[in-house]
């Protein structure tokens, strides 16, 4: 990935380059998790853009009170696709995609 966990945050710190990070960083996620599942042929499912581009959307709204409604919501359903996605990974057969990797041979019975 282009963007490290430094770089995520400490970005952020920088006045009126952040408005643009914010977007870049939660923007982007759903493409590098994509990705990343391609990359190793995880059985995951796919991330869409939508509640991740939302999110830096309601943020800057809430600055002038009008998305501070939504935000709660909206940050709610971030947090879940995202700890979804993660589970997913863990819990994905690593040769389900293409047979690029081989299952693992069978435990050993003495």
């Amino acid at each position: 990935t282009e963007i490290s966990v430094g770089k995520a945050i400490g970005f952020l710190f920088i006045p009126v380059f952040n408005l643009y990070w914010t977007f870049k960083v939660w923007g982007g996620f759903p493409n590098e998790y994509n990705a990343f599942v391609a990359r190793h042929g995880l059985a995951a499912p796919q991330l869409s853009n939508g509640v991740f581009v939302a999110l830096p959307i309601v943020v800057l709204l809430s600055a002038v009170y009008i998305g501070l409604l939504a935000l709660p919501f909206v940050m709610i359903a971030v947090i879940l696709k995202a700890c979804d996605a993660v589970n997913a990974i863990e819990n994905a057969p690593l040769y389900a995609n293409n047979n690029l990797f081989s299952p693992p041979p069978p435990p050993r019975q003495f």
